[in-house]
């Protein structure tokens, strides 16, 4: 697809996903996937425009030794890439990439108002760039309810 296109479209998604509740947004990516994959082409076409991706450093401050075993999850994660970084830097703690659409196998696809994990299992939290949708403060309150008390 064009770039000036892609951007469009690009636009047009993340505005929808800032106006709405996160079930719609779930509902929409789960009976059109691919919009899922144009959502993320266009956001890689931003992330490149960029001086600093927020993600890398995230990923270096989780790399350091104090986090190797830390049971970690991503809500909100894109393609996984927190994941993916972690586990070739060495990581052996449990790590949950979270997302309402699926580009990667390990990728949990749901509602982050809704994760499949027990209380207590994390020890880190991520949102990185995706405090989206009108009803992001039910994405706190569930990375509340799975963190472990004194976690980070």
């Amino acid at each position: 697809m064009g770039g000036n296109l892609m951007s469009s479209k690009f636009r047009f998604l993340n505005e929808k996903l800032y106006t709405t509740p996160s079930f719609a947004a779930e509902q929409l990516f789960k009976e059109q996937p691919h919009l899922f994959d144009d959502y993320h082409e266009g956001y890689r076409q931003q992330v490149e425009k960029w001086p600093k991706n927020p993600l890398d450093l995230i990923v270096s401050e989780l790399s350091k030794d104090k986090y190797k075993s830390a049971h970690i999850g991503d809500f909100g994660c894109g393609e996984g890439k927190l994941e993916l970084a972690l586990k070739e830097a060495g990581h052996v703690g449990d790590i949950f990439s979270f997302d309402v659409g699926k580009t990667a196998e390990h990728v949990i696809q749901t509602d982050i108002k809704s994760v499949p994990i027990d209380e207590d299992e994390l020890d880190v939290g991520v949102f990185c760039l995706s405090l989206m949708g009108t009803n992001f403060p039910e994405f706190l309150a569930e990375a509340n309810r799975v963190m472990q008390h004194g976690g980070t």
